[in-house]
């Protein structure tokens, strides 16, 4: 799964590089590492989970640990080129709030839509 995450948050972003990335329940920071050693880009992972937070740091992965249906107040408007949000969606209660601010932090979001029964997704942006 995460492969194929990869391959289409890399798609998706694009020819461009050196992008300002915010991985919203970032796991274990695989995404973002893969996206800084793969295009450049740099940012911030947000994570609730203890476990997932040292992972991030073991892989020397910028992450915040906080909860996602607080909001995203500590960041300014459209202060990331790409807001990811691969594998948390199905886990919120507020998502009306979540996709808000995510809409306000990021110039462009990135999210896995199931589109088969086969649990094929797919980015939209």
């Amino acid at each position: 799964m995460i492969a194929k995450s990869r391959f289409r948050c890399h798609r998706a972003m694009g020819g461009a590089e050196c992008q300002k990335v915010l991985d919203l329940g970032c796991g274990d920071g695989s995404l973002l590492k893969y996206l800084k050693e793969a295009r450049n880009a740099h940012g911030y992972g947000i994570e609730i989970a203890d476990a997932n937070i040292l992972a991030c740091v073991k892989k020397n992965v910028n992450v915040i640990q906080m909860d996602l249906e607080a909001g995203l107040s500590e960041f300014e408007p459209q202060s990331f080129d790409f807001v990811i949000l691969s594998q948390t969606l199905q886990a919120m209660h507020n998502i009306e709030l979540v996709v808000k601010e995510i809409l306000r932090v990021g110039k462009h979001a990135l999210s896995p839509f199931p589109i088969s029964a086969t649990g094929d997704a797919a980015f939209r942006c």
